[in-house]
């Protein structure tokens, strides 16, 4: 689907669509587990969106090439493309920015948990839930709940990280979200 969104994109040269549709094939590669390959469509995607001054899909395309760097090991440079999320969406106000905002936050705090600062990673979680409330969006808040309980376990806090776990479990199943559901599940022990 995205190869063809691409083609079709470059036909009538937009770059706006050739932008999606480069980060659209990141998301392919983050599923294949083809992390370095899915860094490099992000890459070239943003070169389009920057120029097509797409705030939001821009923001969208800096969290992914975030995630890239830290399953890669790139904590620092991760960090560094959620900071520039947090920048684009200053003074934004939008429900897409909004989400965005909540998903740099999390994504932060995941970052935060792989380097082993758990109690960083509380912070960028209760960021992450301030915009996802925001956002309006119904499952925004699997994300930050699923963390909360990651973060609390790995300081000690059993019963506040379980709690937690479980309004992402509950949210997951709510609507269905099999993949965190998964996660959920794994952090309410």
């Amino acid at each position: 689907v995205m190869q063809g969104l691409l083609v079709f994109a470059q036909r009538r040269g937009s770059r706006f669509l050739i932008g999606v549709a480069l980060d659209g094939l990141s998301d392919v590669c983050m599923a294949r587990n083809q992390f370095h390959r899915g860094l490099a469509y992000v890459k070239e995607a943003l070169v389009y969106l920057i120029m097509d001054a797409q705030i939001p899909a821009q923001m969208n395309a800096f969290i992914h090439q975030g995630v890239f760097q830290y399953m890669l090991k790139n904590f620092p440079a991760s960090l560094e493309s959620f900071q520039t999320v947090l920048s684009l969406g200053n003074g934004q106000s939008d429900p897409h920015s909004m989400y965005a905002l909540g998903h740099a936050h999390y994504q932060m705090a995941v970052g935060f948990i792989g380097m082993g600062y758990p109690s960083q990673a509380i912070k960028e979680a209760q960021h992450s839930i301030h915009y996802m409330r925001l956002s309006l969006v119904p499952h925004s808040m699997i994300l930050p709940h699923s963390i909360m309980g990651l973060a609390n376990y790995y300081l000690g806090e059993y019963i506040t990280g379980q709690e937690y776990a479980l309004k992402s479990l509950k949210s997951a199943k709510r609507t269905d979200n099999w993949r965190m559901l998964g996660y959920a599940a794994a952090y309410a022990g």
